[in-house]
């Protein structure tokens, strides 16, 4: 072993080596620490292997040792730095020499347990690496090795008090100083500038409370330099957090309310080394008062910095930061953050993530001065209304409907004052909200397969413009119906009652979220306010229907765009079903709820897709609630079994409306509406009366405005023949001479309404025509049971049916020959002279034409009707009972000239022909096929 220098003997006095087998790691120590003073001794540069090889040495050899043994070579080597560093060639030995003092930090691991060892022991290193640091990325070392030092103090308490005591105050204001300069470097190294951020917080978190006064000497420099560089001085998300976490833990390390407090007037001054004297009397009331304006000022700054950063770390950290603060310097900053804390409310109570909204909920807990958060709110709620659909509109409306929800959330019981009272304030809310949400008309033709369930996706139906979402709106909607009750509901209908379509369409959706708020424990039956609403949707949704009805003459048409009034129709339908939740269920049925019922019913059958799915769906909630009021769930019948609960009141209305000067109108679509879900046999004789009446109203109407009475009458008719199928006449009295079958009360209200309509065959109107001669075909097959009424019906309705075909219009041929067909069918022979005297000749020509037609015209009318009756030719044949000879000059006659010629229907009458000749030759049936 080479021989130690006399100035590494007094280093290593204090620690005993023991006996020479425990003593060798402490000689390694040694050796290492002398290794580096004769290389320093002979002037030469301290290399960064030599150093290596010196540490691999000590860890070689560490582990065989005790750990008291490990602290005690550590510590040899901390110590010796007071010997090795001075004289040191700047940062490239101290560069070097960095890996050496880790590793005996490293077996220290705590000063604890090292009996003597203070502050002074590590203060040489410490102070020496503090000093030369340099400006450049070779900082990086000396950062590691101090914040080393730190984390090793961190374990050791003694030699912690030692470090933040006061005669060590000047070594704690120059790490302070040299860090400044590094974080606000912006030119400096991004790494560098973290790691002495990351140190002084470490510093500040290490600090013992009862030595927080030692701290505050130099907490304002510190605080104007992180300030500054939360100000400006990056844009780095990780840099920007523990800057934050940083100046937190300062401020409630030195300014909070329980922090140590220095006394100037009781110290003994002599205690104290000179340079501090100046600081310590700094030390005042008023100094704190000053700093807490720089505090405030900082945290505005932050706020509105980093509130809305892109990273979540930095956004959390400042909202903690900010409630920290304010929480541990209550009496300190007072009322002064209060702005903060409640600007802090607004943004983050409906935040999406719950770990912000719970943010935001601690931040108003804080706010003491109830009066001044009310006032605060109610200033704020001005300017967000004012504010909300211009940020809409720059599709920015989400945040704005959060921060309004969150005022409105704070204000709790004033908003019932509120809507109460009808303030202007709640006034311009409503107004805005509804200025804010608009439909997108477009996007509501983009459909989907999916039922419609609940409320929530009956409203998604109706797509909005501006990223609006529909929970957005729900979310505002239901805090308004918590707190604002039922008057807000009727504030929403006072304003939609003049405005435009397309402005009542928005109202609608906010009052649509608004009653599926509204709980039914916490609003009286019946209310007033829901009976008047109820009754305004039933006239809106009325007075749109009747608009589209008074003019039938196009009853069929298609919308390629969905219009404003479509869309107030189709939500004034589920706010109906929504009210109903609120009108109380009679035994004998309220006014009201029976109007209801009857205006969702009649919409069922709207031409509109969304209006009628619409009106669907209402009505599945209006039958879900009283099925739930019966105390029956999951009621798969529940809305057949609502209408038949009120058929007598729907049916009494129906037959009012055929005798009404200004109603009539609703009849016909009332009574197809009630039949979609109604039977007949229930109450037959009153299905009479109505028919009855609106036959009357048929002959006194002009037929271009009689289809929707038609109509009604076809779907009866169909309801007939759904309800009595196969219907056949009574049986002869016994006594009776001639014992001819007679009529039952059903066969004649069907032969009165064919009576009452066959003169309509000759209508001029096409959609009169094809209607009435549907209801020849549900009239024949009432019949086809009773030839007594069905033959003579028959020959009743030919002259008008062979007038038809003679016009050769292509739309009601179709239907003429579907006719011919039917009574071919029912009647059998008695249509044979018929069809071949008078039927076959009408037609012969233009057939025979259509065949012989070379041009493509697949996609016309003509194509469509010559294909129809070439495909009902085998059914003519079989059941008119027509012969192959009869057959050969009449009908067969298209068809061979079309296989001769090859025309556009060969392949028709191809697969006709061959029906034929089996049904000729075999007796097959033409059914067959």
């Amino acid at each position: 072993m080479e021989k130690k220098s006399e100035e590494g003997k007094e280093a290593f006095r204090m620690f005993p080596i023991g006996d020479e087998e425990s003593s060798q790691l402490f000689t390694t120590a040694t050796e290492c620490v002398n290794t580096v003073v004769d290389l320093k001794r002979n002037g030469q540069m301290i290399k960064e292997k030599d150093v290596e090889e010196l540490v691999k040495k000590l860890k070689a050899e560490e582990m065989n040792f005790s750990f008291i043994q490990q602290q005690s070579a550590g510590a040899a080597i901390i110590i010796s730095a007071r010997i090795v560093l001075p004289g040191s060639k700047k940062f490239f030995d101290l560069e070097a020499l960095v890996p050496l003092f880790i590793q005996a930090l490293e077996m220290v691991s705590s000063f604890e347990k090292l009996e003597g060892f203070r502050w002074r022991h590590v203060h040489p290193l410490f102070q020496f690496y503090v000093e030369e640091i340099p400006n450049h990325s070779g900082a990086q070392h000396f950062l590691e090795l101090l914040q080393k030092i730190m984390d090793v103090m961190k374990l050791s308490p003694t030699v912690n008090d030692d470090f933040f005591s006061y005669n060590n105050s000047m070594a704690l204001a120059r790490l302070i100083v040299k860090m400044n300069e590094i974080i606000n470097n912006q030119d400096g190294d991004l790494e560098i500038r973290k790691r002495a951020v990351v140190l002084l917080h470490s510093m500040v978190k290490q600090c013992p409370p009862e030595r927080a006064s030692t701290v505050s000497l130099y907490s304002s420099g510190l605080c104007t330099a992180v300030a500054k560089l939360l100000k400006g001085g990056t844009n780095i998300p990780s840099l920007i957090k523990s800057a934050l976490l940083l100046f937190k833990d300062l401020v409630i390390l030195v300014f909070a309310d329980n922090a140590v407090k220095l006394d100037t007037k009781t110290i003994n001054w002599d205690e104290y080394i000179p340079q501090v004297h100046n600081y310590l009397r700094g030390q005042t009331e008023e100094w704190r008062t000053t700093g807490s304006e720089h505090i405030q000022q900082c945290i505005r700054d932050s706020l509105s910095s980093y509130m809305n950063h892109r990273s979540w770390d930095v956004k959390l950290a400042v909202c903690e930061m900010t409630l920290e603060i304010q929480e541990a310097c209550k009496d300190l900053l007072k009322e002064k953050l209060y702005g903060c804390l409640m600007s802090l409310y607004i943004h983050l109570r409906y935040d999406q993530s719950t770990q912000f909204q719970e943010i935001g909920k601690k931040a108003l807990e804080l706010v003491k001065n109830k009066r001044k958060a009310e006032e605060f709110f109610y200033q704020q709620l001005d300017i967000h209304i004012s504010r909300l659909p211009v940020r809409t509109h720059n599709e920015d409306g989400l945040p704005e409907i959060n921060i309004v929800s969150a005022i409105l959330t704070a204000l709790g019981d004033s908003v019932r004052l509120l809507s109460t009272t009808g303030s202007r304030t709640m006034e311009a809310l409503l107004k805005s909200l509804a200025d804010s949400i608009v439909i997108d008309k477009r996007k509501i033709m983009i459909t989907s397969d999916v039922a419609i369930e609940n409320i929530e996706q009956a409203l998604r139906k109706m797509k909005l413009q501006y990223d609006v979402t529909h929970s957005a709106i729900a979310q505002i909607c239901q805090i308004l119906a918590d707190l604002g009750g039922i008057e807000v509901v009727d504030m929403v209908h006072n304003l939609m009652r003049m405005e435009s379509p397309g402005k009542r369409a928005s109202y609608h959706i906010i009052l649509a979220h608004l009653l599926s708020s509204l709980k039914t424990s916490d609003t009286p039956s019946d209310d007033p306010i829901i009976l008047m609403l109820a009754e305004y949707l039933v006239l809106e949704t009325n007075r749109s229907c009747i608009i589209k009805l008074k003019e039938d003459t196009k009853p069929e048409s298609h919308q390629f765009e969905i219009d404003w009034s479509t869309c107030v129709e189709s939500l004034s339908l589920t706010n109906l079903a929504l009210c109903m939740r609120f009108i109380g269920q009679t035994v004998n049925r309220s006014h009201i709820s029976t109007q209801c019922l009857c205006t969702v019913l009649m919409q069922t059958t709207s031409q509109s897709w969304i209006v009628s799915e619409s009106a669907q769906f209402a009505l599945k909630i209006i039958a879900e609630e009283s099925s739930r009021d019966q105390k029956k769930k999951d009621d798969p019948d529940a809305v057949e079994r609502l209408i038949r609960r009120y058929s007598s009141h729907i049916l009494n209305r129906v037959s009012l409306a055929c005798t009404s000067s200004t109603n009539y109108h609703m009849a016909p679509i009332l009574f197809q509406s009630y039949l979609a879900y109604g039977e007949i046999p229930d109450h037959f004789n009153v299905f009479k009366v109505i028919v009855e009446k609106m036959l009357y109203a048929l002959d006194r109407n002009q037929q271009q405005y009689s289809y929707s009475l038609l109509q009604a009458l076809l779907f009866f008719m169909g309801c007939m023949n759904r309800d009595y199928p196969n219907h056949e006449p009574l049986s002869p009295p016994k006594d009776s001479e001639d014992e001819k079958d007679l009529p039952t009360p059903q066969h004649i209200i069907v032969e009165q309404i064919l009576l009452r309509t066959k003169h309509m065959l000759s209508s001029e109107h096409i959609p009169v025509k094809i209607i009435v001669l549907r209801l020849l075909s549900q009239g024949i097959e009432f019949m086809k049971l009773y030839d007594d009424m069905l033959l003579p019906m028959i020959h009743q309705n030919w002259f008008g049916l062979m007038a038809i075909a003679k016009e050769l219009e292509p739309n009601t041929l179709g239907a003429v020959i579907d006719r011919v067909v039917d009574m071919a069918e029912k009647s059998g022979t008695f249509v044979h002279n018929k069809i071949l005297k008078e039927f076959w000749p009408l037609v012969e020509t233009y057939f025979m034409k259509q065949i012989s037609r070379r041009e493509e015209f697949s996609h016309t009318s003509e194509f469509a009707v010559t294909t129809r009756f070439i495909n009902s030719i085998p059914r003519i044949i079989a059941n008119a009972g027509i012969t192959e000879k009869e057959a050969k000059k009449t009908f067969m006659k298209i068809i061979n000239n079309s296989i001769e010629n090859k025309g556009k229907f060969a392949f028709y009458c191809d697969k006709q022909k061959k029906i034929i000749d089996a049904y000729y030759k075999e007796g097959k049936s033409v059914y067959d096929e």
